[in-house]
């Protein structure tokens, strides 16, 4: 099982609650987008990997997580520009320790009473572009 699944998303009667249609789906070709939206190139994202761990393993002041699933999140979320990305998890780790009434005891699978409740729902058909869309009540 996928760690998304069972998160709860209320399936609206469309389609069978099995149905992945009906589930989020949050690895749908990332790697694509990422080149759509802001030009990602396997070549570019391992460089930038690459000086992004080493940054991290240079300066010493964050927690020693270098997966890549994990660092091409920063990456991509500042255009893989190394400095920036390293800057933001800086900022993540941060606020984590800072706040850790939002994240410490948090399990995503006890928290379906969101679906449950029809706080969040997912609609069973993508936009023109391909992309799920999530209503937030």
């Amino acid at each position: 099982m996928a760690p998304h699944d069972g998160l709860g998303i209320k399936d609206d009667g469309l389609g069978d609650e099995s149905d992945v249609s009906t589930r989020l789906d949050f690895d749908e070709a990332p790697a694509q987008l990422a080149h759509e939206c802001i030009g990602e190139t396997p070549e570019e994202r391992a460089a930038a990997l690459e000086l992004l761990r080493h940054t991290i393993n240079s300066r010493m002041e964050l927690p020693d997580r270098t997966e890549d699933d994990f660092l091409i999140k920063f990456l991509r979320a500042r255009g893989f520009c190394v400095e920036k990305a390293y800057r933001l998890m800086v900022r993540y780790y941060k606020f984590k320790e800072e706040h850790p009434k939002f994240h410490k005891g948090v399990y995503p699978l006890r928290l379906t009473f969101i679906g449950d409740d029809d706080v969040i729902s997912v609609f069973p058909y993508r936009d023109q572009t391909g992309r799920r869309t999530i209503i937030y009540r």
